[in-house]
């Protein structure tokens, strides 16, 4: 059965818009289930725009009452254009049409559908089709639609004035159409315009307006007018909805009755009259009369022309059912997005509950006996208790007193024992208190975070406190001195004494108003002190030393504490900076805080001026606050920010001490003018101080240079005679870093990721040491506790860069090896000269690689690191021999995309017509054509078309005119065409035969290959050779196969090393002369007399031009799409050759050029270009046929890089010195890449067996 419309339906094309764009959370299927189907788009698209407009506070309807809620809304206007206007001149819908298979007048009885006047109505929306049992008979589509005001088109009827351009003001109206000669008064009477009227009237809401339209509908009262408007579309639009057309045309018609469009035009506004606002839109009542007397009087034109609103389909319609699929779809995948978002989420809580589990599993573990190395002042806590009966009370035990009689000066320093009536007194007045108390009384700041007051002491290496240990709190350094307790004088004994003062601070009075503090007294500096005495305390436990045990103790009762009153932040770290250099007049530096701690002191203190740090009285290493002081502590600030180089900064402390940098200002205010100067919008200056303080730490783990040699002229080198530092050296290796990293691009996308995840690697000094520079003589030699000799070093892979390597191609490789160098210092000399150079190292590489084959030549020997960025760079170029489709100026190579300096608009023009004048220089000897098809006939049109080669007029034994053709270069087809040939077709290579035997000119030679297959050469004999005048020369190859890529099987007589060519005379052979053979004699060849050529090699890689597989495809689009093997593309990258098969190299066809004296060349298998290549390096005329307008385009290509290296040749045929100096300077990279290479590593002479593989 046919498929019936049942009706459409319409929605505003925005609505539909913003319908499918919504989050795919939403089913769209309930927006798209309509009740309500129409007989016409017309009328469904009037029924929705009267449902938009109803919303709006306004209807088109006698029958739809207003939305309640949005008829206030609809009496606020505000300039411009509102949201009714807006609805009412929408023009874009999509309307919907529903179409079914069943009988209508059966659903209409069964009440599935209920009819009404110009629609039907379906029992339940359609979700989709649910109400119907077979639903493979309904079906529902879409298409967009415009509904706009059709004027006719026809001359309009006018009256009054006819020059336009006289009237600024235009009002209009539609009317019925009315008769063609009825008069102004009859056709501008009020009551024609009552419906529109009325519906004015019904959605206004002014009480007086309200009374004015209805004195105008009813023709009472003293100003009843006609209703204009500004808008003709508005005009049209209230006409199409007050004067409702024949139910019956509008239901079965695209488009409306005719109605007619009154436009009045006038000078000004007429009588100044401002619209009345009404919600629909603004609009003028104006009496007929006035306005006819105007038209009479020339001062208003009036014209009328009919107009219909008309639907037409802007789209053919569309299943909903794709629509719903796709929304579907969306939803399904958007809620896959959600759960698995969700899974993550979970999959991370699982793990840190995990993780969380574990830690609580290890704290509840029973110990399985002490701990290897616990903290010492945890171990003391605990365990100096129970092993000294005198540390019983520990924090509570009563400070000694130092005898008055001692006169041993390192006791001179000690004050009397701590009291707390004294000390409360001494806080009020002076803010400070100094007595003898407990070392037990001080917080050891381990733990501290080192925010305000929370003094972080900072990292000190094991080293330097062990140190400090022996030469402070040893047994062995111990003296005689009298203590008291209590008033009561003891005997003489070994005794050690604290070596400084312990400066600590408080908030307030209140918080040192006690007799005994339990680890409370906040120390500002000198933490390591206490370490070291907590240090060796442990050990006099570990060894049960009682002695060591009651030294140590008694020392630790006869500390001199200084507390200070410190209320606000500035008082705090005044008083750090106080204490620090009270830790200095023991002479040893290495524990004192550091000038990054001294910055930051100067940062809280908001110190601008040099004068400012005077006032407070800060001091460094003793010396007084001083300009140097001064901006140096401006620049480390800057550093501090962020904590990059702070860690940086403890790593180098905790290997080599504090004096080697931190405590060195003078370095550290020139490291902040480097790193700012290096910095990029990639890089700050943080990062870049943080990696070069790293890059120092490298450099003496791996014995660069000696901690003692790190000399500001060793960092930073030497104005004076010009030298560059290490440092300097070390932002060129970061420079190479930055150079080399586009090359990753070139990977495929996860070699890529994983590439840039090894670079940052080797880049981060300290993962680079851990994982590729480690070396076993870094860890062998050390003797451990309890081993006689030194312990051999456990053994490191070696191999690590080797086995990263593997996971990359051969150009990976080497660019990772070559960083690895770099990071080792292979090439700190070679980066000193380039920083001494105060050149940009892109620029560098790149003149380093136009200079390099000059400087061999010179004997002059260029910068080692330059040239090997260079090599890396040239292993990533894989298309350095890939010749594109298209014959315009050549892309850049990647050695110049890396250099940004090189690509000025100014360049780019020189090259661009450098090329030009290459190309016209080519095209004097060099021309191509096209083939629709190799036939006798085509062939013949492409020789007369073949300009000076046809046009060759030569004479015998001196010039001659050369017809060569090759089978091997027609066409590829094979599945694996690196291992084996595809012959032409029969009809076509025996056509080149037949367009070679029909020749007559008198200087014609005729050459035609076999390509190495015997069906071509069945074909050439039966062709050529039954002619007279006719001969058959051979060439045979030396090596063992042509196969450039694949594994090929030795098999007995399996290599295809003999390839035969038919030649024709022009004349009989007796009149043509024999000359000496000079090339190709490996058999004793002698003179021509011999048909012979021996001992030719197989076209090497090096000579051919590659191509991109996609564009090869181009080329042979019947062709199978086969990727070349894994061996080629480890060595040749993914450009492959045209011709797989090709066998004769340049050399060979220079040979055939001179002994047959060839002047002028038809080439019919133009292949790659190798022929063209030795009549360009002779200067002789050369035409070649193509297969096709890509063919043609590549080898135009091929032709003008050959013609560009032959015009920077001196003596050769294209030579021109200015060109050639323009060529050298825009297209070195082309001719570098035009140099042959040694394809001896790459190429298979000799295949091998399968026991070789074996």
């Amino acid at each position: 059965m046919a498929w019936t419309t049942v009706g459409y339906h319409a929605m505003e094309q925005k609505f539909f818009d913003e319908l499918i764009s919504k989050d795919a959370d939403a089913c769209i299927l309930p927006s798209l289930s309509f009740a309500s189907w129409y007989r016409t788009p017309l009328c469904a698209i009037s029924q929705t725009r009267k449902e938009i407009v109803r919303k709006l506070g306004v209807t088109l309807s006698e029958t739809l009452e207003v939305h309640p809620k949005a008829k206030a809304q609809a009496l606020k206007r505000s300039p411009g254009k509102s949201r009714v206007d807006a609805a009412l001149e929408c023009p874009n819908y999509v309307v919907w049409r529903l179409r079914t298979q069943e009988n209508v007048a059966e659903l209409v009885s069964k009440g599935i559908l209920q009819g009404c006047q110009n629609r039907f109505q379906l029992k339940e929306p359609l979700e989709p089709l649910r109400p119907f049992t077979q639903v493979g008979k309904w079906f529902v589509e879409y298409a967009p639609a415009a509904i706009q005001p059709t004027l006719s088109g026809g001359a309009a009827r006018a009256f009054g004035s006819t020059k336009m351009e006289n009237f600024a003001c235009s009002y209009f109206l539609a009317l019925p159409v009315a008769a063609e000669h009825v008069p102004l008064q009859e056709l501008l009477a009020v009551t024609r315009s009552a419906p529109v009227l009325k519906l004015l009237l019904q959605n206004e809401t002014n009480e007086d307006m309200k009374v004015l339209l209805e004195n105008c509908i009813a023709g009472r009262g003293d100003y009843i007018g006609l209703p204009l408007v500004a808008s003709p579309i508005t005009a049209m639009i209230l006409g199409f909805f007050a004067y409702k057309p024949p139910s019956e045309q509008f239901q079965q018609s695209q488009q409306s009755a005719p109605l007619h469009l009154l436009k009045f035009c006038a000078q000004s506004l007429v009588d100044h009259h401002l619209p009345f606002f009404h919600p629909l839109c603004p609009l003028w009542l104006y009496k007929p009369a006035g306005l006819i007397q105007l038209i009479q009087k020339n001062e208003m034109m009036l014209a009328i022309e009919d107009f219909r609103m008309k639907v037409s389909q802007t789209a053919e319609y569309q299943s909903q059912t794709d629509l719903l699929h796709q929304n579907h779809r969306a939803r399904l995948q958007n809620r896959k997005r959600h759960l698995e978002e969700a899974v993550d989420t979970l999959k991370a809580e699982i793990m840190d509950h995990e993780a969380e589990i574990g830690k609580i599993d290890a704290e509840m573990k029973p110990a399985e006996g002490p701990a290897e190395d616990p903290e010492p002042s945890k171990l003391v806590r605990e365990n100096l208790p129970k092993k000294f009966t005198a540390a019983k009370a520990m924090h509570k035990t009563p400070p000694l007193e130092i005898s008055a009689e001692v006169k041993d000066k390192d006791a001179s320093t000690y004050k009397a024992p701590w009291a707390t009536e004294q000390c409360m007194a001494s806080m009020k007045v002076n803010g400070m208190y100094e007595a003898s108390g407990l070392a037990l009384w001080l917080r050891t700041g381990v733990w501290s975070m080192g925010k305000d007051r929370d003094v972080d002491p900072g990292d000190v290496s094991f080293a330097a406190l062990e140190k400090f240990a022996n030469s402070y709190f040893n047994k062995y350094v111990s003296l005689k001195t009298y203590v008291s307790r209590d008033g009561k004088r003891q005997k003489p004994r070994d005794r050690l004494l604290w070596p400084v003062i312990m400066v600590c601070a408080c908030d307030a009075v209140s918080d040192v108003d006690k007799k005994f503090f339990e680890h409370s007294l906040n120390v500002l500096s000198s933490h390591f002190v206490l370490w070291s005495w907590y240090y060796a305390l442990s050990k006099a436990l570990c060894a049960s030393d009682k002695d060591w045990l009651a030294m140590l103790w008694e020392a630790g009762l006869t500390v001199t504490i200084q507390v200070r009153l410190c209320p606000d932040l500035a008082d705090f770290v005044k008083a750090r900076n106080h204490a620090s250099e009270g830790l200095k007049s023991i002479g040893d530096l290495s524990l004192s805080d550091t000038f990054l701690t001294f910055a930051d002191v100067v940062k809280k203190l908001g110190i601008e001026k040099e004068q400012d740090g005077i006032s407070h009285g800060l001091r460094f290493n003793n010396a007084v606050y001083n300009s140097s002081m001064h901006r140096a502590a401006m620049g480390v600030i800057f550093l501090l920010e962020g904590d990059v180089f702070l860690k940086s900064m403890g790593r180098l402390e905790m290997g080599w001490g504090r004096e080697l940098l931190s405590n060195a200002y003078s370095k550290l205010n020139r490291l902040v003018s480097l790193s700012k100067a290096a910095a990029t919008t990639e890089r700050t200056a943080q990062q870049v101080a943080s990696w070069l303080v790293q890059m120092l730490h490298l450099a003496l783990v791996k014995n660069i240079i000696q901690s003692k040699q790190a000399t500001d002229v060793w960092l930073f080198g030497d104005r004076k005679h010009s030298t560059t530092g290490y440092w300097q050296a070390c932002l060129v290796i970061l420079e190479v870093f930055d150079f080399l990293a586009p090359l990753t691009s070139k990977l495929p996308e996860q070699e890529c990721q994983k590439c840039v995840k090894v670079l940052e690697s080797i880049r981060d000094p300290t993962t680079c040491l851990a994982e590729f520079l480690l070396t076993e003589s870094e860890e062998s030699g050390i003797v451990r506790e309890g081993e006689e000799d030194a312990a051999a070093a456990a053994p490191v892979e070696a191999g690590k860069l080797n086995t990263v390597k593997a996971e990359f191609n051969k150009a990976t490789g080497s660019l990772l090896e070559l960083l690895v160098d770099l990071m080792r210092g292979e090439y700190i000399e070679d980066c000193k000269k380039i920083a001494a150079e105060n050149m940009k190292l892109p620029q560098a590489v790149t003149e380093a690689a136009s200079s390099m084959h000059t400087d061999e030549k010179s004997g002059q020997q260029s910068v080692k690191l330059l040239t090997s960025l260079y090599l890396v760079v040239q292993a990533f170029d894989t298309g350095s021999k890939s010749v594109s489709l298209a014959s315009t100026l050549p892309s850049q190579s990647l050695i110049q995309t890396l250099n940004p300096t090189t690509s000025s608009e100014q360049d780019a023009a020189a090259r661009e017509m450098t090329w030009k004048q290459v190309q016209a220089e080519r095209r004097k000897f060099v021309t191509f054509s096209v083939v629709p098809k190799y036939t006798k006939d085509s062939l013949n049109a492409a020789f007369r078309n073949s300009g000076k080669v046809w046009a060759h007029k030569g004479s015998l034994n001196a010039s001659h005119r050369l017809i060569i053709g090759s089978a091997d270069m027609m066409t590829e087809e094979s599945d694996q065409p690196w291992l084996s040939l595809s012959p032409p077709a029969h009809e076509a290579w025996k056509a080149v035969a037949e367009f070679c035997v029909a020749l007559t000119g008198s200087t014609d030679f005729t050459l035609l290959f076999d390509g190495r297959m015997r069906e071509i050469r069945r074909i050439n004999e039966d062709v050529v050779l039954a002619h007279s005048h006719t001969e058959e020369l051979c060439l045979i190859y030396s090596g063992g196969c042509v196969p450039r890529a694949g594994r090929v099987r030795r098999v007995p007589l399996g290599a295809k090393k003999v390839e035969t060519a038919v030649l024709r005379f022009p004349a009989q052979r007796t009149k043509i002369k024999t000359t000496k053979k000079e090339n190709f004699t490996s058999c004793g060849e002698a003179t021509t007399f011999q048909g012979t050529f021996s001992g030719v090699t197989f076209r090497p890689v090096s000579e051919l031009p590659l191509i991109a597989a996609d564009e090869k495809k181009k080329i042979f689009p019947a062709a199978p799409a086969v990727p070349a093997p894994e061996p080629w593309k480890e060595c040749h990258g993914e450009d492959v050759p045209l011709f797989w098969q090709e066998a004769k190299p340049i050399e060979l066809y220079l040979a055939l050029l001179d002994e047959f004296k060839g002047q002028a060349v038809l080439d019919l298998t133009a292949g790659s270009g190798a022929l063209m290549e030795a009549c360009l390096t002779r200067g002789i005329q050369y035409h070649g046929v193509c297969l096709n307008r890509e063919h043609m385009s590549w080898l135009q290509a091929v032709a003008d890089r050959a013609a560009c290296g032959l015009i920077s040749i001196e003596g050769s045929t294209l030579y021109a010195e200015e060109l050639a100096k323009s060529v050298k300077q825009h297209f070195a990279d082309v001719l570098q890449k035009l140099v042959p290479a040694d394809d001896e590593a790459e190429e298979l002479m000799e295949p091998e067996t399968d026991d070789d593989a074996a």
